[in-house]
């Protein structure tokens, strides 16, 4: 790994699934090699695999802690609730900020 690599955490709480986190499915299938973890509460202890049938042995974890534990340099928001279009999502915001 080079000096300059990104490490992803895709934040996909409640809805990483193959049609509910579509941003983050599209940086899995492009950027694998990038993703270290899918932060998702309800899906932890599975794989990226497992769930979408792409993505190898990237792991789906509960909580920000344990993501943090990888050395993460990016958190990306890897879904989008209906109509919440570019605005953050107020449950969500906190953990953001």
């Amino acid at each position: 790994m080079g000096p300059m690599s990104r490490r992803l955490v895709l934040l996909a709480h409640g809805q990483f699934s193959p049609f509910g986190s579509k941003t983050a499915n599209c940086i899995i299938r492009y950027l694998e090699d990038e993703v270290v973890a899918v932060l998702d509460r309800s899906q932890a202890g599975a794989t990226a695999r497992s769930i979408l049938g792409f993505g190898g042995r990237i792991p789906v974890l509960a909580t920000l802690t344990e993501c943090l534990e990888l050395r993460p340099t990016e958190l990306i928001i890897g879904i989008a609730p209906p109509g919440v279009g570019c605005r953050k999502p107020g449950a969500r915001r906190s953990r953001m900020l």
